[in-house]
């Protein structure tokens, strides 16, 4: 086995395009977005993460993680920040003249 810890430091982007139906959820959607009903927003996320590697062979093994980041998208229409996890399993490919014996 082999653990690891991980920085996440990054950018994400989102393009938000509405098609409210019945009058009153356009004017809604005018008041909070614009008459254009799409707005985008980009933002800086930052976290950490970590987990292990299972070594089956010594070109392949089974990676195990999970990862934790804070960003504020479309804070002009959302109340602070949020807070998102992600979990992964996945296998692993090693290959190259740096692989260990």
């Amino acid at each position: 086995m082999t653990f690891f810890v991980r920085p996440a430091l990054g950018a994400l982007h989102a393009d938000i395009s509405l098609k409210p139906g019945d009058p009153v959820s356009i004017a809604i959607v005018t008041k909070l977005i614009g008459p254009g009903m799409k707005t985008s927003d980009t933002v800086v996320f930052y976290g950490f993460g970590g987990g292990m590697d299972l070594n089956v062979s010594k070109h392949v093994g089974i990676r195990t993680a999970a990862d934790f980041v804070h960003y504020d998208m479309f804070s002009g229409l959302l109340n602070g920040g949020r807070n998102s996890v992600r979990f992964s399993v996945g296998p692993t490919f090693r290959f190259g003249p740096n692989v260990p014996n």
